[in-house]
């Protein structure tokens, strides 16, 4: 691996014949393509980790840009989307041999210093909407981590269509209740998870996975 100083080339991105560019601490950087045997062959262990990998990321990249969000990190080298793959493919994949699959209950969505909500009740109500409600005190002793102007975000996920809806920003901790309108999701199976953003974004409660309902038209 080289750092690329502005050279003849400069900083670049993607592959450009043998060499591969991307980034690396905030710095441009090369380093030669990688030299694959054409019948190569993989190890059981090696397809499924495989397996696993393609199905977390099929699952969690239709919300990069809340991951990116709600798993804040202290450096460069490491996005938040890329710390949240890396946590749910350690501990919410489900199965010990293919085929794999998601074990939503211990899906995190968010991980953070706000103090994680004790309850909150996934409700389906009429005309395709789905409610969210929770107590909306502040825990005592919470190092004033935590405050009634937090943002209340609800997630749904449905597996037949392999899809998220994320809720929008407006709701605050104190509403104790968050309405989402699931029509896109009619008559189907969903999965909930709630947590809490700071007013500013800068900080998350771990997400509480909440169940399962199914959406009444």
């Amino acid at each position: 691996m080289s750092i690329v100083s502005q050279g003849i080339l400069g900083g670049f991105s993607g592959k450009t014949g043998p060499v591969i560019g991307s980034s690396w601490k905030g710095k441009p950087v090369m380093r030669a393509k990688p030299i694959y045997k054409k019948n190569r062959t993989f190890s059981k262990d090696q397809m499924s980790q495989q397996e696993k990998f393609k199905m977390m990321m099929t699952f969690l990249h239709g919300i990069d840009y809340l991951l990116n969000l709600t798993y804040k990190t202290n450096n460069n080298t490491r996005s938040g989307f890329q710390e949240a793959f890396s946590v749910n493919l350690k501990d919410a994949v489900a199965g010990v041999e293919s085929p794999f699959d998601i074990d939503y209950a211990k899906v995190r969505l968010s991980k953070g210093s706000i103090p994680t909500i004790a309850q909150c009740i996934l409700t389906a109500e009429a005309s395709n909407m789905v409610a969210f409600s929770w107590n909306g005190a502040v825990p005592e002793n919470n190092g004033n981590k935590s405050s009634t102007a937090d943002k209340a975000i609800a997630v749904l996920y449905s597996p037949e269509d392999k899809n998220f809806l994320v809720s929008h920003f407006s709701t605050r901790r104190s509403d104790e209740e968050l309405l989402l309108d699931a029509a896109a999701f009619t008559g189907k199976e969903v999965h909930g998870w709630f947590f809490f953003l700071s007013d500013d974004e800068s900080r998350a409660s771990d997400s509480k996975y909440v169940g399962t309902v199914t959406v009444s038209g």
